[in-house]
């Protein structure tokens, strides 16, 4: 397969592209997002595939276990709404928050009970990492932590992974009229097929830009996992690794 890697420095830009016919794919949302952004936009944009999904967490610079956050403790998110509303999961996961009953894609409104009050300080989604220093806890990307030079290793919480995070997996997506395109499904295919991982390109995975000037093994690592290609259809790939 004849893949063609596009990447995209915001969240904003791949759908757009796919939409408009300058690619054929993508893979760098989930379902929440791709159905929030077909309301939205009243496109047609349609899963064809999964691959990853990544374990929240809650990262601090200040405490070394959930039990230290103090009342009235300030806790960064992200001002997008959806990466919002999947912190406001974790926080929940955590025990710190209550989310009200059935909301899938909650927002601060949806919070029923908040025992610690904790505050809540709303940021740009690749900001959350730098004002670790000045908050108590913070849900950040793991391509900003490890672009940062930290290891998601230092997280104070990690969220298991179950069947209720199912709309949080990262999911291949076309056009509707491109989803039966015989090299779209070769595509999506290839991930699976181990036979095809020699066949990856480092100068292509080496493409994937960090907005610090690093490489995050994370970033590689989703690379990996996207760019498994070689012969067949010709098929426009974009990847969108942090936002």
């Amino acid at each position: 397969m004849n893949l063609k890697i596009k990447t995209f420095t915001d969240y904003t830009q791949p759908n757009a592209a796919l939409t408009s016919g300058d690619i054929d794919v993508n893979a760098f949302q989930h379902y929440i997002f791709l159905n929030d952004w077909n309301k939205a936009h009243k496109s047609d944009i349609v899963p064809v595939g999964e691959t990853i999904i990544v374990a929240g967490r809650l990262y601090s610079d200040k405490h070394k276990n959930l039990s230290e956050i103090p009342n009235g403790g300030t806790v960064a998110i992200s001002n997008s709404k959806i990466t919002q509303g999947r912190t406001l999961l974790l926080l929940q996961a955590a025990g710190l928050t209550t989310i009200a009953d059935g909301v899938k894609d909650p927002t601060l409104k949806d919070i029923t009970d908040n025992p610690k009050n904790l505050q809540f300080k709303e940021v740009g989604t690749d900001q959350l990492v730098r004002v670790l220093s000045e908050v108590d806890l913070a849900s950040v990307d793991p391509s900003f932590i490890v672009g940062s030079g930290r290891s998601i290793k230092s997280a104070i919480y990690v969220r298991p992974i179950d069947k209720s995070q199912h709309d949080g997996i990262n999911i291949i997506a076309t056009t509707k009229a491109k989803k039966n395109s015989q090299a779209i499904k070769k595509f999506v295919k290839a991930p699976t097929n181990q036979t095809t991982l020699p066949t990856i390109s480092t100068i292509r995975v080496a493409r994937a830009k960090s907005p610090f000037g690093k490489e995050p093994r994370s970033q590689v690592i989703q690379a990996i996992q996207q760019i498994k290609f070689k012969k067949a259809g010709r098929v426009k790939h974009s990847t969108c690794f942090y936002s």
